[in-house]
């Protein structure tokens, strides 16, 4: 594993035993907002000489959703401490309940300088084990994560390391081994990508990119190919070639393939994302304050490499491709000029109006380019315009598509994973904007809009496609219990995902 990229910082499994007897550190108890202790923390109760009684009584604990009261065992029970989890209205107990009451957890664990502890399960409800454990190990390694950068001096905040899950009576173990498992898988996809985008533009090159990328696919069992500048000049990919000129650092183009081996007899999804590991904006140069931050404009290549390494670890039943174009896009005697006519890997000529609206030239060479395995669709997703950051201020996730079953799927996803979107629209209006006297279309206009970037993608299709933009999202803006404000936030990875492993339920 490469020294830049941080592993699982805490490990979670099933715990044995009875839990009050398990001697660590400290235990953690559940109860909704009407105060009646079940299962677990019933017995528990009674062990502590009923203290979880009178924390409740005493009206300094109320059962709200994240609150944690904390009680000291006094020597009553092998745990020196016992936390209980407010859960909220069990009526409204859902996937966003738990990934919050294990947010609050892992933090207040962390706080009290807590090495293990053991975890109640909410409910053994028959067909809930595995979701339960699932999003409990997302959302608690998800809050465990810590970038650690270049620091020479890093100081580990974390102390806790381990988390036992305890099951009630009568839960199916298999289900919850199987949850973990898979929640771990979802966490690894989202610590890897949250490291490239975080990382610096002198680290997080292209070539870097494609070194991490061959290394992950090869501890995964994908299947990888990377192109470069030669290959892609075979290519013809005219596009994504005048974005790399200006740069020192030559353009690749990664491709990863899960179950390549079964192509023939599975759907194939293709993900394409955006791979800009630094953007100057060209000529069209940006201003001060808006070049800061521009490492992370890899973001949806990053979602895309990260979703495929959860893919792979998942074992999902789908032929899955994944497109990452990398390119700087920096000034130079050589850079691509506006004004210039470039020529996409499908023949169509494109006029330079703007060289700093670059995403798209990366992307619509690599659409072309996934037409070559027959897709039943192809996402593509990618920091790609400011429009959509004014309008959803990185709260969501602007969509464009040409088929609605697509939608459909991709919003119940968004509903499961709680990574918004929102659709918008992709009428043959918006591209009248982008109509060149010079060429078949231009790259950008001044009053092009929201939709104009799509409208353009959609010239390079002819498949189910829909477009991701996540300008906004590839630094943490939302108001999250397990993703830090400021921070790489890994938006996509889940999203897409779970894209793929309900594809055709």
């Amino acid at each position: 594993m490469d020294k830049n990229l941080t592993e699982l910082n805490l490990n979670i499994k099933i715990a044995t035993g009875r839990m009050e007897e398990s001697g660590t550190d400290a235990l953690v108890l559940t109860v909704y907002d009407d105060l009646v202790l079940e299962g677990q923390a019933k017995t528990v109760n009674l062990k502590l000489k009923e203290k979880m009684t009178c924390l409740m009584e005493s009206g300094d604990f109320k059962g709200k959703c994240g609150e944690i009261g904390l009680i000291y065992s006094e020597g009553l029970i092998t745990s020196k401490r016992i936390l209980l989890l407010g859960l909220g209205d069990r009526n409204k107990f859902d996937e966003k309940v738990i990934r919050d009451a294990a947010a609050a957890v892992v933090n207040k664990l962390n706080g009290l300088k807590v090495k293990s502890a053991v975890v109640a399960l909410y409910s053994c409800n028959k067909g809930e084990e595995f979701q339960q454990a699932k999003d409990f190990t997302e959302a608690s390694l998800m809050t465990a994560y810590q970038y650690k950068g270049q620091k020479t001096d890093f100081d580990k905040e974390n102390t806790l390391n381990e988390l036992s899950l305890s099951p009630e009576d009568g839960c199916d173990l298999d289900r919850i081994s199987a949850g973990i498992k898979a929640g771990v898988a979802y966490a690894e996809g989202v610590y890897f990508t949250r490291d490239l985008v975080s990382l610096p533009p002198n680290i997080c090159t292209p070539s870097f990119m494609s070194k991490v990328a061959e290394e992950m696919a090869n501890e995964n069992g994908l299947n990888v190919n990377i192109l470069q500048l030669e290959e892609l000049k075979k290519e013809k990919m005219g596009a994504f070639l005048a974005v790399a000129r200006g740069s020192v650092q030559k353009p690749e183009m990664i491709v990863l393939e899960h179950n390549r081996d079964k192509a023939a007899q599975m759907k194939t999804i293709v993900l394409v994302g955006k791979g800009v590991t630094f953007d100057a904006g060209g000529y069209s140069l940006k201003s001060v304050t808006g070049i800061v931050g521009m490492k992370g404009d890899m973001g949806g290549a990053g979602a895309v490499l990260g979703a495929m390494k959860t893919i792979a670890k998942l074992n999902l039943p789908y032929h899955v491709v994944g497109i990452a174009p990398c390119a700087e896009n920096k000034i130079s005697g050589n850079s691509y000029l506006p004004d210039e006519v470039v020529t996409a890997s499908n023949g169509k000529t494109i006029e330079i109006v703007s060289t700093d609206a670059e995403g798209r030239l990366l992307l619509c060479d690599a659409l072309v380019y996934a037409k070559k395995y027959n897709p039943d669709v192809v996402v593509d997703i990618a920091t790609l315009t400011g429009a959509s950051y004014a309008a959803f201020i990185g709260q969501m996730a602007s969509v464009f598509s040409n088929d609605k079953t697509v939608v459909a799927n991709l919003q119940q996803a968004a509903d499961n994973v709680d990574e918004r979107i929102w659709e918008m629209p992709l009428d043959d209006v918006y591209f009248e904007a982008l109509k060149s006297d010079t060429a078949d279309m231009k790259n950008s206009a001044r009053a092009s809009g929201i939709s104009s970037a799509p409208m353009f993608l959609k010239q390079f299709v002819d498949y189910p496609w829909i477009h991701i933009d996540i300008a906004g999202l590839a630094g943490e803006s939302r108001k999250l219990s397990y993703s830090k404000k400021g921070m790489a936030s890994g938006f996509g990875v889940r999203l897409l995902t779970d894209f793929v492993k309900n594809w055709d339920k």
